[in-house]
């Protein structure tokens, strides 16, 4: 999975997960920004708060996705250290 000068992940995680964070941007825009006009409906706070919800799920996966590729390049480097190919 892990090709030279490829990703370390899919790329399709890493759509979903800038997704995620243009929820948790939208969302936090709403409840703290005061938005008018055509973005006033960002201010209702069951929108909000959903928007908020679906970016913490998008946080969580980016900490999956680190840590799994952490994991995986230390093990990567072990093996390597002790010549097993």
């Amino acid at each position: 999975m892990n090709r030279a000068g490829g990703l370390p992940f899919p790329l399709w995680l890493l759509a979903l997960d800038f997704g995620a964070m243009l929820a948790l941007g939208l969302g936090l825009f709403g409840l703290l920004g005061a938005p008018g006009g055509p973005l006033a409906i960002l201010a209702e706070p069951t929108l909000a708060w959903g928007l908020i919800a679906v970016g913490g799920a998008g946080l969580a996966i980016a900490a999956l996705l680190l840590v799994g590729h952490l994991r995986r390049a230390a093990s990567d480097r072990a093996r390597i250290s002790r010549g097993a190919n």
